[in-house]
């Protein structure tokens, strides 16, 4: 980690804040010479613009950078939206009420494990998926997951202090508004062959990764950096049968042993909905679409990993 020339560290002040100062103390530390000759920066984020910012500025300034992002999912999506992947590197701390991207590459390890490992690290280039304008890391998914997880933000926003556990109060919320998406979809699966077809699905995840939604696993197979992703269809089914597949989505036998679960191999496609714009979001980042156009970007970021 210390032969990038600049580190930014970046902490969203709206992650687990018991955690904040723990993680500052470290790295200030740890890098006491480097921030003394100002060569690793802190920075604790002030506002929704924050991160984009300071992410944008710095990696616009320096080459061979790395931005550790100490947040969840949605900081970490934010981060690889505002670089120059040819210019910086990024280094992802779990800290926010949706860690499943760490939990993917870091097989589940704490954040003081983590940070305890950062003398043993490499970096690997990982693949992305362009959907739409932004890149994701992780999974963009659409469906009553995505109406779940907007309640949950919705909740804590109004009562920070339930942080993680706003996503389960949101589920007894939103029982009432399960209903599936209608569309089209158009995509081209890793043997170049295309695939069409059109439905009615409850879930629908486009996976770089294999967790979503609080470790629930759409894509058990998924490895980031292969060069393709999965697309995981849940067909349109009754709140008792979701409530009998959650276990199998939870530890990835779906794929498998339920026959309302599809998962194709893919690298690009399109989804059409049949009834206007629909909630969908991008690793945990709410989005309206009107049209999802997705496609791989090859080894496209440059992402620390823990050595075995």
């Amino acid at each position: 980690m210390k032969s990038f020339e600049n580190i930014l560290l970046i902490i969203n002040s709206e992650s687990n804040r018991k955690n904040i100062q723990k993680v500052e103390s470290f790295f200030r530390e740890k890098f006491a010479k480097n921030i003394e000759n100002n060569t690793f920066r802190i920075v604790i984020t002030e506002d929704e613009n924050s991160i984009k910012n300071h992410c944008a500025l710095f990696s616009q300034s320096y080459y061979n950078s790395l931005i550790i992002a100490c947040g969840g999912d949605g900081t970490a999506h934010e981060v690889i939206n505002s670089i120059d992947f040819e210019r910086t590197s990024v280094a992802i701390l779990p800290n926010g009420t949706g860690n499943d991207l760490a939990t993917f590459i870091y097989n589940e390890k704490s954040l003081e494990e983590i940070l305890n490992s950062l003398d043993n690290v490499t970096f690997k280039s990982t693949d992305v998926i362009k959907v739409n304008e932004y890149f994701c890391i992780n999974v963009t998914s659409f469906g009553y997951d995505t109406i779940v997880l907007d309640t949950a933000v919705k909740i804590r926003k109004k009562y920070p202090f339930l942080g993680k556990y706003s996503y389960k109060l949101a589920i007894p919320f939103t029982l009432h508004k399960m209903a599936p998406i209608a569309y089209e979809y158009d995509v081209v699966l890793s043997d170049g062959t295309t695939l069409k077809g059109e439905g009615r699905y409850l879930i629908s995840a486009i996976c770089n990764g294999r967790f979503f939604g609080k470790g629930l696993q759409p894509a058990p197979s998924a490895v980031l950096n292969d060069q393709i992703f999965e697309f995981n269809q849940i067909d349109n089914i009754s709140i008792f049968r979701l409530a009998v597949l959650l276990p199998k989505y939870n530890d990835g036998t779906h794929v498998k042993d339920v026959k309302e679960s599809h998962n194709h191999k893919v690298v690009s496609g399109t989804i059409i909905p049949k009834n206007g714009p629909f909630l969908g979001n991008i690793d945990g980042e709410i989005y309206s679409f009107d049209k999802i156009e997705f496609s791989l970007h090859q080894k496209k970021l440059n992402l620390m990993y823990l050595n075995d």
